[in-house]
Formats: structure tokens, sequence, C-alpha cells
């Protein structure tokens, strides 16, 4: 008798936006923890540009008109899974699949999502990347804004199976604002890709204006809410007082769209736009910065810089939810002068940059690496849809007039 190879089963991860380019926070998230996965097959469904780290079908979202961005203040693409014909296209772009689980990424992914989950009878799992609510109160500021955020993702969090967030924090923050169950809450922090070991980069890869300079690193995307302000606190708060102390220090801002910007070298302030590799800045780097006051979850850019053996100096609002030790893997300050002081500090040797550095990339080796964070989730998911399957039988048996002891 010929037996039937088992179709292999897929987790689709619904995202409401494309994760080309691999530029933000969420977006390294969501491809790091699918390739990584091994008896599941990640299928992202998500709108172009196309991902060629992973399987994907594409489908159109909805389209939001483009005045809501400039009379509310918000990114429109967040309504785009709203809707029968969104959920039709959906359908159609994933025929044929056996899927075992479906997966949301962020709040706004879940209209779909939930309308998917239900179609085909599988567990959905949230991921919050942020916890929305939190996000909004910090970066708009718009009580209005937060009350229907909330409502929202009060729903979602009661229809989904489980959540998944990024750390204690914030899994804290659900039993208390929302009232989740522990036993639905996932914790699954951000990781990093250690980088492979390379020779020292030569000056002539930074760019020439920084060559001589030492400098004050913040990597980020500079259009992102949280990270614009961070920006603007670098330029009004924290570059004025260092250079009242010194003019050999560099607040440099990596990453776009910002244009680069080399005429306020002279003045510590340099933007160097996108840069495809950032290795070389990155090791020339005297110390690293996060003066976030806003955003949730957890930041990758610190793990960016301990992977990469950099002292870092940030907010507490920054380093909110990652396992640094205060004073021994991580610099925290919180006031402007103390900041500046910090970063000067480590800048002229008087805390000992290398100690820093080199307890930040222990910790980031031993807790923080993509390939183990993602086995751990794949467990957890493989619990699940065991006990979801095993749930399941006992009423197709009394469907089909069979007891579950025969």
């Amino acid at each position: 008798m010929n037996v039937m190879p088992e179709k292999p089963k897929h987790l689709l991860c619904v995202s409401y936006h494309s994760t080309v380019p691999h530029n933000t926070g969420a977006n390294v998230r969501i491809v790091n923890l699918l390739r990584h996965l091994r008896a599941l097959r990640p299928v992202l469904l998500a709108p172009a540009p196309q991902e060629q780290e992973l399987a994907h079908r594409v489908f159109v979202p909805r389209q939001a008109p483009p005045f809501i961005r400039q009379t509310l203040g918000f990114n429109p693409a967040i309504l785009g899974c709203y809707g029968q014909a969104v959920f039709g296209r959906a359908r159609q772009a994933l025929a044929a699949l056996a899927i075992a689980a479906v997966q949301c990424e962020h709040l706004w992914s879940f209209p779909l999502a939930q309308r998917l989950a239900r179609a085909l009878r599988v567990p959905l799992i949230l991921i919050e990347h942020n916890l929305e609510v939190v996000y909004v109160e910090r970066t708009y500021r718009l009580p209005l804004l937060a009350q229907i955020t909330a409502r929202v993702e009060r729903r979602a969090l009661a229809a989904c199976d489980r959540v998944v967030v990024c750390s204690e924090v914030d899994a804290r923050l659900l039993a208390e604002r929302f009232s989740t169950p522990a036993e639905k809450i996932w914790i699954v922090p951000n990781g990093i890709t250690l980088p492979a070991p390379r020779r020292e980069a030569p000056a002539a890869a930074v760019p020439a204006p920084l060559r001589h300079k030492k400098l004050a690193l913040f990597l980020g995307k500079t259009n992102y809410p949280p990270n614009a302000e961070a920006i603007r606190v670098l330029r009004e708060e924290l570059v004025p007082r260092a250079q009242a102390h010194t003019r050999d220090l560099v607040f440099v801002v990596v990453g776009g769209p910002h244009e680069p910007d080399y005429s306020r070298v002279e003045q510590g302030l340099a933007f160097t736009g996108f840069v495809d590799d950032l290795q070389p800045l990155l090791q020339h780097a005297t110390v690293c910065l996060a003066p976030l006051l806003s955003g949730s979850g957890t930041r990758l850019k610190i793990l960016e810089y301990a992977a990469h053996a950099k002292p870092i100096v940030a907010t507490s609002v920054a380093a909110e939810g990652l396992h640094f030790e205060k004073g021994r893997e991580i610099v925290i300050a919180d006031g402007w002068d103390e900041f500046v002081q910090a970063v000067l500090q480590v800048a002229q040797g008087k805390i000992d940059a290398s100690a820093l550095a080199r307890n930040a990339l222990q910790k980031v080796t031993d807790e923080y690496q993509w390939q183990a964070i993602a086995g751990r989730y794949e467990a957890q998911l493989l619990e699940l849809l065991a006990g979801n399957a095993a749930a399941r039988e006992p009423r197709a048996d009394r469907r089909q007039g069979v007891s579950a002891a025969t």
C-alpha cells in the first residue's frame, strides 16, 4: 500500500507592509525569526516589494487616501488589511498551501490575519513588536488615537491564541493594561547575527570628513518617529553640551532617508545617509548612542552596537526590556547633562570602554543570537500545534461515529 507523503506544514506570516528593505527593527526581526525555523516552512504574506530571503506571496492591500497622513499624522498603510476584497486576494495568493498556523505581524495586520486563521481553522499568534498603545502614547501624544488603539489592541489580544512580546517589561504591561493571562504570553526577545570576523577597516573606508574625529554613533531610520525625536535631542541638547567641552567629538547619525550632510562636522554633527556596510563606521566609533525617549519593544540598535563590541550610552527607555547590566554592559543616563558627561567620559578614557564593550559582546553572544531564539520559538509553536491537533481529534472522531478509544 502506497502512503502519500505528508504535505509540508507552513507557518503563514501576515504583514500589512513589506519586509523590504531590512532597515527597520520589525523587518529585521520578521526575517530573522522566520528564516531560522527548521520544522515549519515560513511563508510571508505581505505587499510588494518581493522579499528574497523568504517564500513570499504578495497581496495588494486596501489603498487609503493619502490625506490621512497629511491631516491625521499617521501612516494610512495601517488600514491596508481591512475589507472583503483584500481577504479574497489573500486567499487566492495562498491557494494549495498546507498552513498549520497564522502569525500576525503587528496589530494592524490583525483584521486579515484573523479572517485567514478562522477560514483555515488554525491557531493565530499575534506578534507585538511594540505594545502599540504604549508606542502611540509615547510617540504621538494624541489621547483619542491612543484610546482607539487600545480598543483595537484589546480585541486582538482577546481573539488570538498566543501573543508574542519582546521582553518581560512588555509582558508585564500586557497583564497590567489588558489583563492578558500569563499562559497566553510568549516572550521572544530580539536578537542579532554576530558579524563575521573581519580585519580592521582602513581609515579610507570612513567618509573623509570623519576620519580624524572621535565618533559618537547613532544608528536608525531617520524618519521613524522615536529616532527622529532622538535626532532632535542630538542636535538641540547633546551636541551643544559636548561642544562646550571638546571639538574633537562628532555625533554621527547613520541611516536614511536623510541625505548625507557633512557641512556641520566642525560644529559636532554629521549625517551619513544610508550606508551599505556599517562595519567601518562601527569599528571607528568611539562610543555608540541610544538617546531615545519614546517607542516600545526592545531596540535592535543596542544589540547591533554590542555585537560589534562598542561601548554604549543609552536612556532607560532605550534599554527597556534588555538584560544589560547597568555600568557593566551599558551606561544608562537620562538627564542630558548626565548623558553628555557619560559620552565624554567614555571618549576620554575615564570609563573603561574596553570592558564595557567586551561585556556587552559577551551578553549578546550568550543570550541574543537569532538561531537560538528562533529554535526556542519554534518549539513553542510545535507544542501549540500538537495541543491544537489533539483537541480537535476527538471532535472529528465523534462526527465520524468512531470513539477515541477505537
